[in-house]
């Protein structure tokens, strides 16, 4: 009696199963024609990129100058204070010099007293010579007189070289700028002694330092090291103008490398005509060791690897398509596209992953 029951129950519930069924695959079905995977695009464009080589270093002063007197005496002026501007061979200091000219003056006078002293030996050296020749003097007045005369010169000789050297001293009381440039620092005050002791270094005048141009010594790690050139373009920035860009040149690069550090030198120079980059600030730089311009860029983010191959999944008509593609230069999240893809395509750079050859997409901004 159950079992007519059961088969009778069967038959009413097996239609309905199997239009559920049927129901859910086709509701799936359309679904999965419906659904289309949501991307971001941008568009290949042309543009501006650079290779670069990231360093920094401290601002140094193009010329710095340690300034001494080269004669004792008191320091009777000084004519500039830290931070005042020189021009190259004004006065700066003067170190007393009323006894280098007084001296100057005796040498002078004794001079033209031993000139015609002189003047007078030869005189009688020719006359005697004379006689000497005809043997009408003695061996031991040649000779006398010989002496005297080699004498008078060796006097005239010795006091014009007294004489320079205190003319030299004169001029070297007068303490002059060997460049235009800052005083950076000054050491002593008017009135103080300087004697042979303190003309050494410990006790300098002034520290002069030029400034219009600047320089920076940066080190670049051994394996960028190569790729360095005299001249090349840097782009500097530092903390204090933070939207100013500085522009400098490479000019000197190290013949070496530091076996600890593995890095090695690279100076570069700057023009400082405003006084802007001051000695001691901290700047960071990007050395351009390649640079293209109206070049095709892509976002980093487009690329992606398969093997040793990249593609990007360009979006035609609702549908991605893989493109293999072959990169250039990199700079931060930029790519420059040697081949593979032409301006105006858009490429995938979010929601890529997963993707498949023609599959349909939702372009979403």
């Amino acid at each position: 009696m159950r079992k007519p029951i059961f088969l009778a129950f069967l038959l009413v519930l097996f239609p309905s199963l199997m239009f559920g069924f049927g129901f859910r695959r086709e509701r799936r079905e359309i679904m999965e024609k419906e659904v289309k995977v949501p991307v971001k695009v941008e568009k290949v464009k042309r543009g501006e990129i650079k290779k670069t080589i990231d360093t920094y270093g401290n601002i140094l002063p193009y010329k710095r100058i340690i300034i001494y007197s080269k004669v004792p005496g008191v320091l009777e002026r000084l004519y500039f204070d830290e931070g005042d501007r020189v021009k190259e061979g004004e006065l700066l200091a003067e170190i007393e010099h009323e006894e280098l000219e007084l001296r100057i003056k005796s040498l002078k006078a004794s001079l033209k007293m031993a000139e015609i002293e002189l003047e007078r030996i030869k005189k009688d050296f020719k006359r005697i010579s004379s006689l000497y020749k005809e043997k009408a003097v003695s061996s031991q007045q040649y000779d006398d007189i010989k002496a005297g005369y080699e004498t008078a010169k060796a006097r005239v000789e010795s006091i014009k070289a007294n004489l320079s050297l205190a003319e030299k001293q004169l001029k070297d009381s007068y303490i002059t700028a060997p460049f235009s440039g800052i005083i950076e620092k000054k050491f002593v005050d008017e009135g103080e002694m300087i004697t042979g002791s303190s003309m050494m270094k410990s006790s300098p005048i002034y520290s002069l330092i030029k400034v219009d141009k600047v320089k920076i010594i940066g080190e670049v790690a051994e394996n960028d090291f190569p790729s360095l050139k005299k001249g090349m373009k840097v782009l500097i920035k530092v903390d204090a103008y933070p939207e100013k860009l500085f522009e400098g040149r490479v000019t000197d690069i190290s013949p070496s490398i530091d076996p600890l550090s593995r890095t090695g030198k690279v100076k570069v120079e700057i023009d400082n005509p405003q006084y802007k980059l001051k000695p001691g600030m901290f700047a960071r730089m990007k050395i351009i060791v390649k640079e293209r311009k109206n070049t095709l860029v892509i976002n980093e983010k487009a690329i992606f690897k398969e093997n040793s191959k990249f593609f990007v999944w360009v979006v035609k008509n609702g549908k991605v398509r893989k493109r293999y593609v072959e990169k250039g230069i990199e700079e931060r999240r930029k790519v420059e596209i040697l081949k593979g893809l032409e301006e105006g395509e858009e490429v995938v750079i979010e929601g890529g992953i997963g993707l498949k050859e023609g599959m349909e997409v939702e372009v979403r901004k």
